[in-house]
């Protein structure tokens, strides 16, 4: 039996710790283009005062990203780059929490387009 550490990453769901956890959610208070070379980073709109639009790199399969919407009031947006499709959606469209309340939105890749993991609160495809 192997043992496999686990977080609470505080929004109602327990993860397994790949050591980006223990820093905490990277928060990001304007547009932000998201690095291939940040798989498995938890982004957050804390301390935003209006809508953050983060943009996914170029799907790879096995990547994958978290999202926690700390601030309720503003939108947090999650965008595909090219013709990567969110969650079946259309290409071009984006994935936002469309509530005012707090949530969190756990995406992945098949090298090809993004599918949601996990999700917590409201979220949807909208035009961009």
């Amino acid at each position: 039996m192997r043992n496999i550490p686990v977080q609470d990453c505080g929004d109602g769901f327990t993860r397994a710790d790949n050591g980006c956890f223990g820093k905490g959610p990277v928060a990001k208070t304007a547009a932000y283009t998201i690095l291939s070379g940040q798989p498995g980073t938890i982004f957050s709109n804390a301390g935003a005062s209006g809508e953050v639009v983060f943009t996914l790199p170029l799907p790879k399969a096995g990547m994958w990203f978290a999202f926690f919407k700390s601030v309720a009031a503003q939108n947090l947006v999650v965008k595909a780059t090219s013709a990567a499709k969110i969650n079946a959606g259309t290409a071009g469209q984006v994935y936002k929490n469309i509530t005012s309340e707090v949530g969190t939105c756990t995406l992945f890749s098949d090298g090809v387009d993004w599918f949601v993991a996990a999700e917590k609160g409201t979220w949807a495809n909208a035009a961009s």
